[in-house]
C-alpha cells in the first residue's frame, strides 16, 4: 500500500487507530468513529494492513467504551509512522509563533 494513495479518511483513521494501540491496548471507541471510518477500517482489513474485528458482546463490560480491536502490521507502524512524521511537518499556530520567535531572537 502506497502512503499517496491513502484518503484523508484512511490517514485520520490509521492514527486514531495508531494512538489507540499505544494508549489503550487496541481497543476502539465505537462511538468515535463513523462509517466511513469503519469502510477504511474494513479496507485496511482486507488489504492485509491491519487485524480488526468488533469485540464479543460477552467481553464489552470488560471493554468498555471499546466496541472495536485492532492489531497492526509492519506495514500499518510504517504508514502510520510516515503520516506522524508528515504531521510534524504541519506546526500549530502556537509553534509558528514559537519558531519565529526563536529565529529573530537568534538572528
Amino acid at each position: 500500500m502506497k502512503f499517496q494513495d491513502l484518503t484523508k479518511t484512511d490517514k485520520s483513521i490509521l492514527l486514531y487507530m495508531e494512538t489507540r494501540i499505544v494508549d489503550f491496548g487496541g481497543f476502539l471507541d465505537g462511538n468515535k468513529m463513523n462509517q466511513a471510518d469503519l469502510e477504511s477500517a474494513h479496507f485496511f482489513k482486507t488489504s492485509g494492513v491491519i487485524e480488526f474485528g468488533r469485540i464479543p458482546a460477552k467481553l464489552l463490560e470488560a471493554a468498555k467504551p471499546s466496541t472495536y480491536w485492532v492489531t497492526f502490521t509492519n506495514e500499518a507502524w510504517e504508514l502510520a509512522h510516515a503520516l506522524r512524521r508528515e504531521r510534524s511537518l504541519r506546526p500549530s499556530p502556537a509553534r509558528q509563533v514559537l519558531d519565529e520567535y526563536l529565529t529573530a531572537s537568534n538572528a
